[in-house]
């Protein structure tokens, strides 16, 4: 699983070499510092579990991005989809503190 600084250092590359060159990557890019990947199993579960849609609505007032992108560059930060029978296929997703972000 990636770590806290390996994630932040992964959307800092991503936004510095251009591998996400749209406007609405580069807005998930920043919404998406505001969290971390999830360390299973040692913290209980995730405080948030977002699908790809609910991802895009959550930018959608700053961009409009489609479900693939959110999916592609989550993948590529470390996230893995989870199903729960309760809520089917999500991204769990743990708020990173402030100390984290900086």
């Amino acid at each position: 699983m990636i770590n806290n600084d390996a994630y932040l250092k992964a959307i800092d590359s991503m936004l510095e070499t251009g591998d996400v060159q749209s406007p609405s990557g580069l807005m998930l890019l920043a919404y998406l510092r505001g969290f971390r990947p999830p360390e299973f199993g040692e913290e209980g579960p995730a405080d948030v579990c977002m699908t790809s849609r609910e991802i895009c609505k959550a930018i959608e007032d700053m961009a409009v991005i489609d479900i693939d992108t959110v999916s592609k560059i989550l993948l590529a930060l470390g996230y893995r989809p989870v199903y729960y029978e309760s809520m089917g296929l999500v991204w769990p997703m743990d708020q990173a503190t402030q100390t984290e972000i900086n």
